[in-house]
C-alpha cells in the first residue's frame, strides 16, 4: 500500500477496551471503523473523479508531443536545427512524462485504496457502478434489431 493509504488505515484505528452489560463485560473494539470506512470510500470517490480527468490530459500532451515532433527542423545532434521547434517539443516531451506520471500514480493509489477497503470490509467499493462497459471490457450483447440500425448508418462494433 502508499504511504496515504497506510497513513489513513493507521490514523483512523482506536482499539479500545469498552465494557458493556450486553456483551457480559469488557471487550475489545476498533471505535473508529465507521470513520475509517468513510475515508477510504472518500479517497476512492476522488481518485475516481480525477482519473479519467488525468487521462483525457495525458491523451492531449501526446498530441501536442506528436504536433512539436513534425514541426521540428534539422538535426540536434548537428546543430542544424530550429531552436524553439526543439524547445516547444522537449517541453511538450517533459510535460507528457509528468501527465504520464500522474496517470499512473493516481491508478496506483486507486488501486492501493479499493485493495484496502476489499481486505477491511471484504467488499468492493466503487463510484462507476452505472458503467456500461463490462468488467472484462467485452461489449454487451445487442439484439439483432440494434445490429440492424447500426449496420444502416455504416456503423460496425
Amino acid at each position: 500500500m502508499t504511504n496515504l493509504i497506510t497513513t489513513i488505515i493507521s490514523a483512523y484505528s482506536n482499539d479500545t477496551e469498552l465494557f458493556s452489560n450486553k456483551k457480559n463485560g469488557w471487550y475489545q473494539e476498533d471505535t473508529m471503523t465507521f470513520l475509517r470506512q468513510m475515508k477510504l470510500q472518500q479517497e476512492i470517490r476522488h481518485l475516481e473523479y480525477w482519473l479519467p480527468r488525468q487521462e483525457r490530459r495525458y491523451d492531449s500532451q501526446k498530441g501536442w508531443v506528436a504536433h512539436w515532433a513534425r514541426r521540428r527542423s534539422g538535426t540536434p545532434e548537428l546543430g542544424t536545427h530550429d531552436e524553439i521547434s526543439e524547445n516547444n517539443y522537449q517541453a511538450s516531451l517533459a510535460q507528457c512524462n509528468a501527465e504520464q506520471f500522474a496517470v499512473e500514480f493516481l491508478q496506483a493509489e486507486l488501486d492501493a485504496a479499493q485493495l484496502a477497503y476489499q481486505e477491511e470490509y471484504n467488499e468492493l467499493y466503487t463510484t462507476v457502478t452505472s458503467s456500461n462497459i463490462a468488467p472484462d471490457g467485452a461489449p454487451k450483447e445487442m439484439d439483432e434489431k440494434t445490429k440492424q440500425e447500426l449496420a444502416a448508418h455504416g456503423i460496425a462494433l
